[in-house]
């Protein structure tokens, strides 16, 4: 399927207009039975996103904008309601304040100790995340926070009497194991070996300085390979409220840097930590300091929400969530566009089809639709929708995420299989019901289990507050986050299929009862 590339730079400037002239669609005045799901529909939406026209869709830019009224207009024409502000004045867009940061030096860091202070140049420290990063050059206190793994439950707790608030909080990579066994049950092993664990981790680690990563031994020898510094500039939320889900800020340390930290004596190896022969605890008497240029500017994005409220008088009360990330990346320095059509045109495409069938048939549950921005950065719309949203996250039931249903993973089988990521992390019976209603709709091939656990996105948020929450998700293909992913390349007919899975599981949630 070809996109003509003419009819999106139309379609752009008209929503321009209509932004401009402050005119808004009125909505549907009827609603007969939707038509289903078709790779036709979602191309449609895929050709207009992922659009040169848009330039990556980043946040704050003039493309998201467009692509955020886009996504209006469809909740609009198919009798969605507005799910953000005041109950007085709703409005499809939720304001998302974010700020975007750059640095243009590598860190520098000083370690005191007993001994003195020991100065460490640029290299010694690789930021990956920003946001919330003050480079002042202020002696934080410092903590060692093991594997960095909350699971009490699990009978593995990291941070069970430690205060890591303020403090620059070192962690292990990976998930404990000991004589060769992983020490957390299956599940939550899969969960935290993999090196992107990081990403769930920090969500444990609100209110600290920074997270600095010990490196292992893979790690450590590839360290001087590691960019000092992002590649180009980094959002975060400019929300300093408490309870906003705020960002951490990320490194890893050279093995040099982690050895100062101890008191010369090598760092803290995966192997005796999950021994239990060093356990976490503050370093006494150790403080590190950070100095980094950081350069800040505040930008103005948006969260699309649309609902369909339930049918039923009590259960209209609960709510399951349907999310996508809408944004993507700002263009290269050379004016390169990357396009974002797999990452992620096609789940919004895909979550678009799906409000306009469940608007047309509304279950006995409230359905919300979440078209959320700054997923490259850190999940920060998702964050601010759980704290900052209309809709109290305690009724929140469930999330379906889409991100990257459009392709099939470089290396798959011909059946072109689909991960459905992270379903069990909160309760068994979710993967079950998709399983159940996979095999009496699509029955597309489905794993749940990835083996590098890829597929980080929007639902971790989620998941981290309790949330049963699933990431539908093709697997990672060469195109991503590069000029190729364009709509040429995806492949309609699996979206389509898949968008039917998630809609099916949607109205499933949405109607049985008991739930779980």
């Amino acid at each position: 399927m070809i996109c003509d590339n003419r009819r999106p730079v139309v379609l752009c400037l008209i929503l321009i207009a209509l932004a401009a002239a402050s005119i808004i669609m009125p909505a549907a005045e009827t609603n007969p039975a939707a038509d289903p799901v078709t790779a036709e529909r979602l191309k449609e939406h895929c050709c207009f996103l992922a659009a040169d026209a848009l330039a990556g869709r980043s946040p704050g830019s003039e493309g998201f904008r467009i692509a955020a009224e886009y996504a209006v207009s469809r909740f609009r024409a198919a009798g969605v309601k507005p799910a953000a502000g005041p109950p007085e004045a709703p409005t499809y867009l939720q304001p998302v304040p974010l700020v975007r940061r750059t640095v243009t030096e590598a860190a520098q860091v000083d370690v005191r100790t007993s001994d003195g202070i020991l100065h460490f140049p640029a290299g010694h420290l690789k930021l990956f995340a920003l946001e919330g990063l003050v480079g002042d050059g202020k002696p934080l206190p410092v903590v060692f926070a093991g594997f960095g793994i909350h699971e009490p439950e699990a009978g593995w707790d990291d941070f069970k009497g430690l205060d890591v608030s303020g403090r620059a909080v070192l962690l292990l990579m990976g998930a404990p194991v000991h004589d060769g066994r992983p020490v957390l049950p299956e599940n939550l092993h899969r969960t935290y070996a993999p090196m992107n664990s990081v990403l769930r981790k920090l969500m444990s680690l609100r209110g600290v300085a920074a997270a600095l990563v010990l490196p292992d031994a893979e790690l450590a020898a590839g360290f001087n390979a590691i960019p000092d510094v992002p590649d180009g500039p980094q959002f975060g939320l400019n929300d300093p409220a408490p309870g906003a889900f705020g960002g951490t800020p990320l490194g890893v340390l050279s093995a040099e840097l982690g050895r100062a930290l101890f008191s010369g004596q090598a760092a803290p190896d995966p192997a005796t930590v999950s021994a239990g022969q060093i356990p976490p605890g503050p370093l006494a008497g150790v403080t590190l300091s950070i100095t980094v240029p950081v350069q800040e500017e505040a930008v103005d994005s948006w969260n699309v929400l649309g609902l369909v409220e339930g049918t039923d008088p009590a259960l209209k009360e609960q709510v399951v969530v349907v999310s996508a990330h809408l944004d993507h990346l700002p263009p290269a320095a050379d004016g390169q566009i990357f396009p974002g059509a797999n990452d992620n045109a096609s789940g919004v495409a895909a979550l678009l089809e799906i409000a306009r069938v469940v608007a047309a048939q509304p279950p006995r549950r409230s359905v919300l639709f979440a078209v959320l921005t700054g997923e490259e950065g850190g999940s920060m719309g998702a964050r601010y929708f759980l704290t900052r949203g209309s809709v109290d996250r305690t009724r929140i039931v469930a999330d379906l995420n889409m991100d990257m249903i459009g392709r099939t993973e470089d290396g798959a089988s011909a059946d072109r299989p689909q991960y459905a990521l992270d379903s069990d992390r909160v309760t068994p019976s979710f993967t079950r019901i998709i399983e159940t209603v996979n095999e009496r709709t699509v029955r597309w091939p489905l794993k749940y289990v990835h083996p590098k656990n890829l597929g980080s996105s929007d639902h971790y948020v989620f998941d981290a507050t309790g949330i049963p929450a699933v990431n539908f998700y093709s697997g990672r293909v060469s195109d991503t986050h590069k000029p190729t992913d364009t709509p040429d390349r995806l492949d309609y007919d699996k979206m389509a299929h898949i968008a039917r899975l998630v809609l099916a599981v949607t109205l499933e949630i949405a109607n049985r009862e008991p739930l779980w």
